[in-house]
Order: structure tokens, then C-alpha cells, then sequence
């Protein structure tokens, strides 16, 4: 079985268990923080500022537009600012850790307040006990979480989720099939921008709440999720399906190729290479650069 190389001047590095889970967490509170600012701050200081002076104008499409320009940029320069946080070569298995603490977080939330949504309907009287039962289901759930990602099999496990192509843009035979896969993006993307149109004009944004929240148990208080539903809405939508368009690949971790020397295996990229015994069988790790295929990545 001849062995292929795969030439490349950037390796990413791997962290240990428990600094892959600090990294996992402070990229998923950036990502938090990001969109807070873009779906909270950037909104609140139009609103206060240009907004109200361009509404009091009747220049309310100006205002709307204005407002979406401000949003993308402010989103484009806050992506610049993580990448730049985390630099060209990014540790293995981060991008997995961050979206598995970021799913995580969602899910806990969510849970917690269905919890004590429960909660609510039985201890209505008894706020103070049903908000400290809420809460301990919250930190449990966090600390539930917490115990999976500093596992010793954590980081294999999230290296091998982001192994699988979901993160990375990179494709594997990219001159193949340009034709199918450029109609199949295409297609999607028409698709989810006339479900956008159907459900701006006619079904969903034109009888939404102005903004989604979720409101706490025993509280008045609210967590927002997604202001000016009409606006915002249609964006994030458009940028689910724009991500869903891009084709994505089995990352190049073992490259299948064809079968030359009759051995019945495939050639490909070995991630470890097998140590050399000192007896006479002659294996791949014998092989010397003559027999050595190299592959651009």
C-alpha cells in the first residue's frame, strides 16, 4: 500500500483536555457577546440616534435600510475580530468545542425555563422556591455540561466532529463536479429566498410580535432573543441558507485513492504512521521518498 503525503506548511496545534474546554467557553461567550451587540446594542443606538430622526422624517425605508447596513458591517468587523482572536491557525477541535457549548448553553436555558415554567404552575405563591429550583436546575445542567467537555475523550470526540467538514470551508476535489454543485447551491438559494418572500408578505412576519423574547418564571423580566422580528428575521434566515448552499467535503484527514499495487487496500493519507520493525517484512513505513506520493491539500 503506497503511502500519500499530504504537503503542508501550517498544522493546527492540539490543547489539552482542559484547555480545550477554557478556549470552548471563552469562544462561545465571544459568539454570545458578538451577537448581543449586533442583535441588542447596534439596533438600541439606531433607534436612539438616526432612527427616531429618520422615522419623524418619513424616511422610515431609509431607516430600515440604513439600519441593515449598520448591522452586516458591525457582524463583518466583529467576525474580523474573532478570527483575529484566534488567529490563521486555529487550535484542532475548537470550532467543535465552541458550537458544542454554544448548543449546550441554548439547550440549558431552555430547559430551565420550561422547568420552571413548571414550576410556576404549581408553587405560583412561592416565587423564591421556584426560582431557586430553577436556578438549581440551570446550574446543574451547566455543570452537567461542563463535566462532558473537560472528559478525557472530549477532545478526541470533538476533533473528530469537526473532522467531518462542518467548520471549514475547504473542498475535497474541488475541480469535480463544479457544474452540479454551483446548480445545487443556486437551487437552495433560490428556494430560501422565496420562502422568505412568501413568509415576509404573506404568513409569519407580517403578523409576528415586534420582538421575541423569553420571559423568566416568577419574574417580569425578559430575555430577548431577536429584535424587530421583520427585520432581523429574514437576515438570519437568509444566512442559514446561504451557509447551507456552500458544498461541504470530507476533510482531507484520508484521502481514498485508487487502488495501484494490487494490494486490494486503498492509498490515502495515513494519520499516524505505523512504527518499522527491525525484521526483514517490508511495510509502508520502509518506504523511502521515491515511493512516496505527495498530495497538495
Amino acid at each position: 500500500m503506497a503511502v500519500a503525503v499530504k504537503n503542508s506548511s501550517e498544522t493546527p496545534t492540539r490543547l489539552g483536555t482542559s484547555s480545550l474546554a477554557v478556549s470552548s467557553v471563552m469562544g462561545a461567550v465571544f459568539i454570545l457577546g458578538a451577537a448581543a451587540v449586533v442583535v441588542q446594542g447596534v439596533p438600541y443606538l439606531w433607534e436612539i440616534s438616526l432612527g427616531s430622526w429618520l422615522a419623524d422624517q418619513g424616511l422610515s425605508f431609509v431607516s430600515a435600510a440604513g439600519l441593515i447596513v449598520v448591522l452586516v458591517v458591525s457582524a463583518g468587523l466583529l467576525a474580523v475580530l474573532g478570527a483575529a482572536l484566534v488567529g490563521p491557525n486555529p487550535p484542532k477541535g475548537l470550532r467543535g468545542g465552541v458550537f458544542a457549548t454554544l448548543v449546550w448553553l441554548t439547550v440549558a436555558m431552555f430547559l430551565a425555563v420550561m422547568v420552571g415554567r413548571i414550576i410556576e404552575g404549581v408553587l405560583a405563591t412561592m416565587p423564591a422556591v421556584g426560582l431557586a429550583l430553577m436556578a438549581f436546575v440551570a446550574l446543574g445542567l451547566l455543570v452537567w455540561g461542563w463535566t462532558l467537555l473537560t472528559r478525557r475523550t472530549a477532545p478526541a470526540r470533538l476533533e473528530a466532529f469537526e473532522d467531518q467538514g462542518w467548520f471549514s470551508a475547504d473542498r475535497y476535489k474541488a475541480s469535480q463536479g463544479m457544474r452540479v454543485r454551483r446548480a445545487t447551491m443556486l437551487g437552495i438559494l433560490f428556494l430560501g429566498a422565496s420562502g422568505i418572500y412568501a413568509l415576509y408578505n404573506h404568513v409569519l412576519f407580517g403578523t409576528a410580535v415586534k420582538d421575541w423574547a423569553l420571559r423568566i418564571p416568577f419574574t417580569d423580566r425578559w430575555i430577548p432573543l431577536l429584535p424587530d422580528v421583520r427585520l432581523t428575521l429574514p437576515l438570519v434566515l437568509a444566512a442559514a441558507f446561504f451557509l447551507a448552499g456552500i458544498p461541504r467535503h470530507q476533510p482531507a484527514g484520508l484521502r481514498g485513492l485508487p487502488d495501484r499495487d494490487g494490494s486490494g487496500g486503498q492509498q490515502g493519507l495515513l494519520a499516524h504512521a505505523q512504527e518499522c520493525d527491525s525484521g526483514h517484512h517490508r511495510g509502508a513505513c520502509h518506504r523511502g521518498a521515491a515511493d512516496v506520493l505527495p498530495v497538495r491539500g
